[in-house]
């Protein structure tokens, strides 16, 4: 599915979102990087969890698409592996915006995931787990990308952008996110593998933004996130 055409988002205003993506990060003191994946987790600290997701991996399973250790985003440096420009930039926003928003966060954020709590969701694997893990899960996946449409409303502040071209990447977030959670909550439900874009959910109720004003403390973790799961170019 070629969502730079779907959603008619060029692909020079999508890099300006992404250079304003970075730069805000790099605000909190966080930095991006677009490495090959397999090198980055195979030269460093990795958890246990990273270690059972890659046994899954094969042609027809899971691949890295971006992760972080609290204080660093690594993104796929090849896009098509990713699934474009788009997805990349989901992935930036997701992670980068939401979850290490929830990760830097402390108890005066109101949010209901946060600090280690939050970390803890993030490095552990929950295919098979029983429905009220799951349920934690949906729950925790919705606030990140409730904290990351939060935020994209912050960094499109920072780039002079057509409204329309804005309208339509928020409608683009949306529907990726939502589509993202369907995705991941169905994984760890079945355990079935299959192509993102296949549940695509189009014209999805918009997710109501978690506004960021309070106290970020980003922290270096010694293992890192489960990586994302779903296969994009499915």
């Amino acid at each position: 599915m070629d969502l730079t055409s779907a959603y008619e988002l060029d692909r020079g205003s999508l890099a300006e979102v992404e250079r304003a993506i970075c730069h805000f990060l790099a605000g909190l003191g966080v930095r991006v990087s677009q490495v090959s994946l397999d090198q980055v987790v195979e030269t460093s600290i990795y958890s246990e969890v990273y270690h059972v997701d890659r046994a899954l991996k094969d042609e027809d399973a899971h691949h890295e698409t971006c992760v972080s250790d609290g204080l660093e985003v690594w993104l796929h440096d090849e896009v098509e592996h990713v699934g474009g420009e788009c997805s990349r930039l989901y992935d930036l926003l997701h992670v980068g915006c939401g979850h290490l928003v929830q990760w830097a966060a402390g108890p005066e954020s109101g949010l209901e995931f946060f600090g280690d709590e939050a970390w803890l969701m993030a490095s552990t694997f929950f295919l098979g787990r029983p429905e009220e893990d799951i349920q934690r899960v949906w729950r925790y996946e919705r606030e990140a990308a409730q904290l990351a449409n939060g935020n994209l409303g912050k960094v499109l502040e920072l780039v002079d952008l057509e409204p329309a071209f804005e309208e339509r990447l928020a409608a683009m977030f949306n529907d990726y996110a939502t589509t993202d959670l369907a995705y991941i909550t169905a994984y760890y439900r079945t355990g079935e593998v299959r192509g993102l874009f296949e549940g695509w959910q189009s014209g999805a109720p918009v997710i109501e933004p978690i506004s960021t004003d309070f106290a970020l403390r980003p922290t270096r973790r010694s293992n890192k996130c489960v990586a994302l799961l779903s296969k994009r170019n499915g």
